[in-house]
């Protein structure tokens, strides 16, 4: 029986794809993602894998080509993307709070409670 492929999410792109995406060869992926005058920044445009390979983000890519002419446009979507991720949220220090304090919040998403 063949092996189950993972889906990966949606907005996230194997070199193919990202490359067909923005009609150009895997080759000028990489030229690209290792350019430092095309500006694409890792963590935002692109990611490395644990154990190798890459992955792109669809929408990132889509807003550096729409705005190829407009870079301060393009830096607003970066600002963005970042100021999303979750690691971006406010969260309050558990070092910092007094031994004993109840800290209030939905915890249920944890990986600690899995």
């Amino acid at each position: 029986m063949p092996k189950a492929k993972l889906l990966e999410p949606l907005f996230v792109l194997n070199p193919q794809r990202a490359a067909a995406l923005l009609d150009i060869s895997t080759d000028t992926l990489d030229r690209y993602r290792s350019d430092s005058e095309i500006g694409w920044i890792q963590g935002v445009h692109w990611f490395q894998l644990p154990r190798g390979g890459y992955r792109y983000n669809k929408e990132m890519l889509e807003d550096w080509l729409a705005n190829l002419h407009d870079p301060e446009t393009h830096q607003r979507a970066v600002e963005h993307f970042r100021a999303s991720l979750l690691s971006s949220r406010g969260r309050r220090s558990l070092k910092n709070l007094p031994t004993g304090q109840v800290v209030e919040g939905d915890f249920s998403h944890s990986p600690h409670n899995a």
